[in-house]
């Protein structure tokens, strides 16, 4: 019995290649709405303001960083862009069509190997043999982006301790700055890496 090779469901009379229709329609639809949710992602660089210890900070040695990291590492240089676009390179080389064309930014490129790799689907999910592996990228990547646009993304929060004693809990990453309010010391993006992390009982 013949099962696609991504869901493992046994395949139909008339689905003779690697995958069933169900996923391949899934993946189309992936690579579709990439290209928007990526747009709408990068609204979401900046970090938004947190509370009064949570903005730019004043008198910091380094200027805190100003997006978020987890969002620039979806949208920025070896995000989704990259990967999408290698494996246009693969399916261009594997069906010969010659090297993919300048599209200019990082939107209008992600936007046009979408575009050929969402054309080339009955292709990839009949007949290229790493669809599975390509199809788990696209499931990956639109649950990240998705994430991102909805405001559902959450990176992991941690607590620093001051040198005070205090505890500056709801550091992330993409923290920008914290001032203690217990004794009033500013930290920077820079500063707030060279904190430890606090007991639990402090936090």
């Amino acid at each position: 019995m013949n099962v696609c090779v991504i869901c493992r469901r046994a395949l139909r009379t008339d689905e003779a290649g690697h995958a069933c229709r169900i996923c391949q329609e899934r993946g189309t639809g992936w690579l579709r709405a990439l290209p928007g949710l990526y747009a709408a992602a990068e609204d979401h660089l900046a970090p938004a303001r947190s509370g009064a210890g949570g903005g730019r900070v004043s008198g910091s040695k380094h200027a805190p960083l100003p997006v978020r990291l987890n969002v620039l590492d979806a949208v920025g240089p070896g995000g989704v862009v990259w990967v999408i676009a290698q494996w246009e390179d693969v399916v261009r080389d594997q069906l010969e069509f010659g090297s993919a064309p300048s599209r200019g930014g990082y939107l209008e490129t992600l936007t046009g190997s979408c575009r050929l790799l969402a054309d080339q689907a009955p292709w990839l999910y009949g007949s290229f043999n790493a669809v599975d592996e390509l199809h788990g990228e696209l499931r990956s990547w639109h649950a990240r982006l998705s994430a991102v646009s909805d405001g559902a993304d959450r990176e992991r929060r941690i607590t620093l301790a001051c040198p005070c004693g205090a505890a500056l809990t709801g550091v992330t990453l993409s923290t920008p700055g914290r001032r203690c309010d217990a004794c009033g010391a500013q930290y920077g993006w820079t500063e707030l890496r060279g904190l430890p992390l606090a007991d639990r009982s402090a936090a």
